[in-house]
């Protein structure tokens, strides 16, 4: 949902969040994680939407 330019994406948020937790759990384990990538390259091209489609990550 969109609302005054904004994206609302509540289950990608927790998507990321349930990551990051395990990122930051694996690093308390001595993993030594020291990045994380959202998304690749071609991620943010829809092929049905070109780059009209927009997400709640930004």
């Amino acid at each position: 949902m969109v609302e005054n330019d904004r994206v609302h994406d509540a289950g990608r948020v927790e998507y990321v969040e349930q990551h990051l937790q395990a990122v930051h759990e694996l690093n308390e384990e001595g993993m030594g994680i020291e990045g994380y990538y959202l998304w690749s390259l071609m991620d943010n091209f829809e092929w049905s939407f070109g780059y009209d489609k927009r997400f709640g990550i930004l």
